[in-house]
């Protein structure tokens, strides 16, 4: 099941914002979730901001809760003998190794998480002349979310 094919990268917490950073190995990407708790300047109303803060990330909120998720990057299956050059490497449960590859631009995390909603793919790393490029295959459409 995908619930349990996830990790827990790590937590921060300043003040009442909460962040954590979570490796789902499912549909290769890696996120964060961050809630927060305010009640200086409530928004009396349900309300969506597409870009808050430093960070341009999503925001959602009512009254004085508030919480969002950005996409960071893509996760991409590696061997062992790229494990030295990881400051940090990322395993699963299985113990394979991942690499995290972060998004240049927010446009292109909104683009990767619409395709990963729609389609089942696997990600992977041609590199040819020392440039590297993600490619993303789709091998069939999911169905009621699966």
């Amino acid at each position: 099941m995908r619930i349990f094919n996830k990790k827990k990268l790590f937590a921060k917490r300043k003040r009442f914002t909460f962040l954590i950073s979570i490796a789902d190995f499912s549909s290769q990407e890696c996120y964060e979730v961050y809630f927060q708790f305010s009640l200086e300047d409530p928004w009396w109303f349900p309300k969506y901001e597409p870009e808050f803060g430093d960070i341009k990330a999503p925001l959602y909120g009512w009254l004085c809760f508030y919480f969002g998720r950005r996409s960071i990057g893509v996760l991409v299956p590696s061997n062992a003998m790229e494990e030295s050059k990881a400051k940090k490497p990322i395993y699963d449960c299985n113990g394979r190794l991942y690499h995290l590859y972060a998004f240049p631009d927010s446009g292109m995390a909104k683009d990767f998480r619409k395709i990963s909603k729609k389609y089942r793919r696997t990600i992977s790393v041609e590199c040819k002349d020392g440039k590297c490029t993600i490619v993303n295959t789709i091998s069939r459409k999911r169905i009621f979310g699966f």
